[in-house]
């Protein structure tokens, strides 16, 4: 694993300080080590990978709930699942779902075999070189998904995409990776915020569409703002341990990365 740049130590050095209470990850449940650290990170940089495309629209959460499903059943569960399956496990209408994978099809997302979606073979190369970029750690396999990573990242991403689905229409589909990198700060300096430049350029979202994104987060009390003690010019933002999703999603970060016996 890459150690940590001296770029990024100073920016952690530098960070603003965030108002007491927001010392709010449990660090004694999560049992911080260096290899929990480093997987959190490599799946951070998955995600941004992933999604690096990702459209701004407030309906682009849906592709990205369904696509994350695929991801989940194909290279974590190592399993085909069927139009009829995905029906009944997404949180979208029947519609709205025959509409996605038409798409995704077009994309060259997946090809069908007795009823069954598989992905193809254009499709697992992609997946392979971003866990690679990312340094994600997976085994090669010879079954029809051509992989299987050996931890759970693609559950993860699937359950931070669900616990946000009752919000979909009020929170662009990029809101995902803003949320991710500040989940990344916090566990890294918990009594540090980070102000938009630091998201835009971590998040790599330019800064024109992060500001009406993370307005929009704000209003729905996802994310608190306050105004940097050193330069009343700027606002610095973090999460808002009061959300009722605030701690499902730390239970899953909890669980996939510092757990003594992960799932």
């Amino acid at each position: 694993m890459n150690q940590t740049s001296a770029k990024e130590r100073l920016l952690q050095l530098s960070a603003p300080a965030c108002a007491p209470n927001n010392a709010i990850f449990d660090i004694t449940r999560a049992k911080p080590n260096q290899a929990g650290i480093e997987q959190f990170n490599n799946f951070v940089q998955f995600v941004l990978h992933l999604n690096i495309r990702q459209k701004t629209t407030k309906r682009s959460l849906r592709g990205i709930a369904l696509k994350n499903f695929l991801l989940h059943q194909w290279f974590e569960a190592g399993r085909s699942v069927s139009i009829k399956e995905i029906k009944r496990s997404v949180l979208l209408d029947a519609k709205q779902i025959d509409r996605l994978l038409a798409y995704f099809y077009r994309c060259d997302t997946y090809k069908l075999r007795g009823g069954e979606l598989l992905p193809t073979a254009s499709y697992i190369k992609k997946i392979k070189r971003t866990l690679v970029v990312s340094e994600s750690a997976f085994k090669t396999t010879t079954d029809d998904f051509g992989l299987r990573v050996t931890l759970p990242i693609f559950s993860v991403i699937a359950k931070f995409t669900n616990i946000l689905m009752p919000l979909e229409g009020h929170l662009s589909g990029l809101y995902l990776r803003a949320e991710i990198i500040l989940w990344q700060s916090l566990l890294q300096q918990p009594r540090h915020c980070l102000s938009s430049q630091d998201i835009s350029e971590r998040a790599l979202i330019p800064k024109s569409t992060l500001s009406t994104l993370l307005e929009s987060a704000r209003a729905l009390d996802l994310l608190v703002q306050q105004p940097d003690p050193n330069d009343a010019r700027v606002v610095l933002w973090r999460l808002n341990p009061q959300h009722p999703t605030f701690p499902l999603k730390e239970q899953e970060i909890i669980q996939a990365f510092f757990s003594a016996s992960p799932r």
